[in-house]
């Protein structure tokens, strides 16, 4: 499988040489930054999380934050090149056979203890989230779609949905106060884990990265749809179910256009929207 390769100047290194005095300090300080800013961004979202709350957790100040990145919007494509740093990493510890595939397990169980959108709407409270800023990942019906989907997981009511849609925003546009929707829901809604689903979730976000840096994502497209076997029949096997179509849908989309994998993102990111859900229950006439 084509490894994947970062190019942005601000990239972080998870490993560096041997480095002394001040130029090793300054590795180390931006090193620190980004993976601070990695879990701030992954709590709030890029508008919600400030350079305040990375600089109160890494003990400076938003002005030295600047000075090593230069603008917010620096620290985010850091922070992004660090993710897809460590997924390489994280990955390449197995090289061959089983090892390679350890790799991918590995990587699995670092996904499972960072839900992302989850996150975002069990923790933030459903007043300060708008659907405008905080989820713009994907086009159209795709994003309403999974919108509605993890905030439904997560128990938000559907007060809460509707201001996040939009009625707080027209407030605002108004000139009105926000209303106050409540504490965040917390994540008692999203049940108990569902081994086979988090490693479906798990190998479908690998084969999205692959897939977003221009490389091959068919084999953990293919693992994706072998973690989908559960010998129960109960609901999370229907979501499975659904699961594996969607990810044979996109190793069809990859088969017929292999010199674009680009293809395999829509299906593929609904597929790691249900199994990252799958208590939620399957959509009807989905696949």
């Amino acid at each position: 499988m084509p490894e994947p390769r970062g190019t942005d100047q601000y990239a972080v290194p998870m490993t560096t040489p041997v480095l002394r005095g001040p130029y090793k300090r300054g590795i180390e300080r931006r090193r620190q930054v980004v993976a601070t800013a990695t879990e701030v961004f992954g709590e709030h979202g890029f508008r919600g999380g400030t350079l305040q709350q990375v600089a109160d957790r890494v003990g400076g100040t938003p002005a030295a934050v600047l000075k090593l990145f230069g603008t917010k919007e620096k620290l985010l494509i850091a922070v992004l090149d660090h993710w897809g740093v460590m997924t390489r990493e994280i990955v390449a510890q197995g090289t061959v056979e089983n090892a390679y595939l350890d790799g991918f397990n590995r990587l699995m169980s670092y996904h499972v203890e960072h839900k992302g959108l989850l996150q975002l709407y069990t923790t933030i409270p459903p007043g300060q989230i708008l659907y405008g800023s905080d989820m713009p990942y994907a086009p159209g019906v795709t994003s309403a779609f999974l919108f509605l989907r993890l905030a439904t997981a997560a128990g938000l009511p559907q007060a809460a949905l509707r201001s996040i849609a939009g009625e707080q925003l027209a407030r605002i546009v108004a000139g009105e106060a926000p209303a106050d929707l409540g504490p965040p829901v917390g994540g008692g809604a999203l049940g108990d884990r569902v081994l086979e689903a988090e490693r479906a979730a798990a190998y479908t976000s690998i084969a999205l990265q692959l897939a977003w840096r221009g490389a091959d994502p068919t084999e953990p497209l293919a693992l994706a749809v072998s973690s989908c076997q559960r010998p129960a029949r109960d609901g999370a096997t229907e979501v499975l179910d659904a699961v594996a179509g969607l990810c044979r849908l996109a190793l069809d989309a990859a088969s017929r256009r292999p010199d674009r994998p680009l293809a395999v993102i829509p299906p593929a990111l609904v597929a790691m929207a249900l199994a990252g859900t799958p208590h939620a229950g399957a959509p009807s006439g989905l696949v």
